[in-house]
């Protein structure tokens, strides 16, 4: 056979190939329950709070705030729809989530949430990194030295490990040592972040399990406005009295 009509077969082929792939795939993703048509058709996104400031604070459970409820409503809002805020026990979110009886559940959760296997999750759409920082030239070691951090935030342990002094404070304005805190906070006080990187956090939102229309829009939204550093600055401004 001619090299011409080897080319010719070799592309008939492919586009067949390609036809019955295509016919075998009714719809990508997989979107049983139409949950992106569903609501923009009731006009509500149902969406559970979990208390985590900054990215969720429920002073007003009609109203949260925090930069996830912000970004909640933003997507809601560019699709025509408002924002019916669920809240309640952890665990009772967790299955009204898992049995589609919610859209979504915020709550400053990362990859690593201990539901992972049971619901699904957006990618992660900004990563939080806990940095040593001061105002001088930041420490490029921290053996041995004081560290200040805010209560409740489970550092000292990290900081133990590298033979740091834990300083528990009620603010990090104006610390005498260098303080450990995420990349957003240290650049909202004007510290100046170190290389010593005692954690980091993926943050996610989660979502009912499976692959739907609903979550692919919701993905789409966040990876348009991942820029770190506009969202560092709205954590900084949430975190804010």
């Amino acid at each position: 056979m001619p090299f011409a009509g080897l080319i010719r077969s070799a592309l008939l082929l492919s586009l067949t190939l390609l036809i019955l792939m295509l016919q075998g795939c009714d719809r990508w993703p997989a979107d049983p329950r139409d949950s992106l048509a569903t609501a923009i058709e009731r006009g509500t996104l149902k969406v559970g709070v979990v208390a985590n400031p900054p990215w969720v604070e429920v002073t007003d459970p009609a109203a949260p705030a925090g930069l996830e409820s912000q970004l909640v409503t933003e997507f809601a809002r560019e699709r025509g729809m408002t924002v019916d805020w669920r809240t309640g026990g952890m665990e009772e979110q967790i299955e009204a989530l898992k049995s589609f009886e919610l859209d979504l559940l915020i709550g400053g959760f990362t990859a690593a949430n201990p539901w992972k296997t049971e619901v699904g999750t957006t990618f992660p759409y900004y990563t939080e990194r806990v940095l040593i920082g001061s105002a001088e030239a930041p420490p490029t070691a921290i053996d041995g030295q004081t560290i200040s951090i805010l209560p409740d935030t489970n550092l000292t342990s990290l900081l133990l490990k590298q033979n740091a002094i834990s300083d528990v404070r009620d603010t990090l304005v104006d610390s005498p040592n260098p303080v450990a805190a995420p990349q957003w906070r240290l650049s909202g006080l004007g510290l100046n972040p170190s290389e010593i990187e005692l954690a980091k956090h993926k943050h996610v939102l989660l979502t009912p399990p499976g692959e739907n229309a609903l979550l692919m829009e919701l993905e789409r939204f966040l990876f348009r406005n991942r820029d770190e550093q506009q969202l560092a600055t709205r954590l900084w401004q949430e975190a804010q009295p």
